[in-house]
C-alpha cells in the first residue's frame, strides 16, 4: 500500500513491507506549508513506489525532514517548497553534514517529479552535485602489547564482579518465594524473574494484581534484579573482547579450518588435525525411509570397503584395491582423503 499524507494533523500513513500500518507523526512544525511538501516527497520515497522500506529508514527522513523546516524558519523562510531558492537552499546544505543533505536533496527530487512545483534554478541545483561528501576515516592504530594488557585486566575484573553479582542473585531467588503470596521484597523478585524471564514491569505488576499506575508508582527495583540475572548488552561488551583478545578472533570472521593460537606471534595458523570418521545420522536415515523403500547405507560407511580404495592412500587406510573381472584396477579416493578436518582447536 503507498504511503498516504494525512494533513489534519500532518502524518504519515505507511505499511512497510512484513509489517502492519502505521501512523508516523510528524509534529506542530512552525512552517506547516514546507512541512507538507516534504512530507509529500517523503512519502514517494517510500515502498512500494521508493526504496525506503525499513522503517528505522523512514524515521531517519522524517527527523531530518524536521530539522530543514525548523531552521529554514530560523533563516526567515515561511513558503513552500516552490518558493525555495537557490542561495537558500545553499546556505542549508553547507552548514548541514553529508546525511541531512543526501536526505533532503532525495526527498525534493521526488516531490518535484510528482508534483512539477520547484523553480528550474532551484531544479537544477536539486538535481545536482552535492556539497558535501561523506567522511572516510582512517583505519586506527592497533593496540600496543601494554594497551592490550591494560584491556585483558579490565575486561577480567569486569567479567569477574559480572559473575559475584549474578550467582549473589541466584542465591538470593533461592530463598525467595512468590511476591503475590509473600509480598514484594529483592528475595521474592529475584524468584519471579528467574522463573518468568527478563519481563517488563508491565508483566510482574499483571502477575501482582496491581495496575500500570500503580507499579509505575512503587519503587519495585526491578531493572535492578532483571540485570543482575539476565546479563544486557552492555554487559556482555568486556566478554566479547575478551574473547577476542584471547583468541585472536577478529570481526572479519573465521577460517573453515583448524587454528593453533601462538603465542609468540599472535597470529592463527592453520595446522592439520585427524580426520574424524563421518557418522549416519539417524535423522538422515528415518528421511530416506519416508517413502517406505528399503533402509538406505549411507554413501560413506566405516564398514562398506569397495568406496574406499585409493591409488595415493594413507598409511591408516588397509582397503583392498578395487577391482572387477576382465579390467584392470580402479582406484578411488579414500575416506581419508575426501573428509576436510572441521574441529577447531586452542591450544
Amino acid at each position: 500500500m503507498p504511503a498516504e499524507v494525512i494533513r489534519e494533523p500532518l502524518a504519515l500513513k505507511l505499511s512497510l513491507p512484513g509489517q502492519a500500518t502505521e501512523l508516523i507523526a510528524i509534529g506542530d512544525l512552525p512552517n506547516l506549508l514546507l512541512a507538507t511538501d516534504l512530507t509529500e516527497g517523503l512519502a514517494a520515497l517510500i515502498h512500494p513506489n521508493g526504496p525506503l522500506a525499513k522503517r528505522t529508514t523512514v524515521m531517519s527522513f522524517t527527523y531530518t525532514l524536521r530539522r530543514m523546516v525548523r531552521e529554514l524558519r530560523a533563516d526567515g523562510f515561511v513558503g513552500s517548497a516552490g518558493e525555495l531558492t537557490r542561495p537558500l537552499l545553499a546556505s542549508f546544505w553547507l552548514r548541514s553534514q553529508y546525511l541531512v543533505e543526501y536526505r533532503t536533496r532525495a526527498v525534493l527530487r521526488a516531490f518535484d517529479e510528482r508534483h512539477q512545483a520547484l523553480a528550474e534554478p532551484v531544479r537544477q541545483m536539486v538535481f545536482g552535485t552535492n556539497y558535501t561528501r561523506p567522511v572516510v576515516g582512517s583505519p586506527l592504530p592497533p593496540y600496543q602489547p601494554a594497551e592490550w594488557n591494560r584491556l585483558i585486566d579490565l575486561c577480567k575484573a569486569e567479567v569477574r564482579r559480572l559473575g559475584d553479582r549474578h550467582r549473589a542473585m541466584l542465591a538470593l531467588a533461592e530463598e525467595g518465594t512468590d511476591p503475590a503470596v509473600g509480598g514484594w521484597d529483592k528475595a521474592n523478585a529475584a524468584w519471579l524473574l528467574l522463573r518468568l524471564g527478563p519481563v517488563s514491569r508491565a508483566v510482574v505488576a499483571k502477575h501482582l494484581g496491581l495496575t500500570r499506575e500503580e507499579a509505575r508508582q512503587g519503587s519495585l527495583g526491578l531493572e535492578e534484579i532483571r540485570n543482575a540475572l539476565f546479563p544486557t548488552h552492555a554487559d556482555a561488551v568486556p566478554y566479547l573482547l575478551l574473547l577476542g583478545a584471547w583468541t585472536g578472533i577478529v570481526p572479519d570472521g573465521l577460517t573453515t579450518g583448524p587454528f593453533k593460537h601462538s603465542a609468540s606471534s599472535k597470529t592463527a595458523s592453520c595446522q592439520p588435525v585427524p580426520a574424524r570418521t563421518l557418522s549416519w545420522l539417524p535423522s538422515a536415515r528415518s528421511r530416506t525411509n519416508s517413502k517406505g523403500t528399503s533402509p538406505a547405507r549411507p554413501r560413506w560407511s566405516p564398514t562398506d570397503r569397495s568406496n574406499c580404495c585409493s591409488r595415493r592412500r594413507p598409511q591408516s587406510c588397509t582397503c583392498p584395491p578395487r577391482t572387477t573381472a576382465g579390467s584392470r584396477t580402479r582406484p578411488k579416493p579414500c575416506v581419508s582423503s575426501w573428509l576436510a578436518p572441521s574441529r577447531r582447536r586452542l591450544r
